[in-house]
């Protein structure tokens, strides 16, 4: 198999969004209180999670009126 078919039988193994909610419920969290926390490990799936994102998140041209921006990357 190539390198994009790998990538998305990896991604497209069955239903993804019943297995984070699955796992999700396992863990006891509610879904209508998940915080950034509780999905940090499903929504970084690019090479260098969270901390990737933040680097990139602070080279941005950003202002105080973008404070919401930041509160949510933390």
């Amino acid at each position: 198999m190539g390198n994009e078919q790998d990538i998305s039988a990896h991604y497209l193994h069955g239903d993804l969004l019943k297995a984070v909610e699955a796992a999700l419920a396992e863990l006891g969290k509610e879904p209508a209180q998940l915080t950034m926390d509780d999905l940090a490990l499903v929504d970084e799936f690019h090479i260098g999670g969270r901390a990737a994102t933040k680097h990139l998140f602070n080279q941005l041209p950003l202002k105080p009126q973008h404070l919401c921006l930041m509160l949510a990357v933390g």
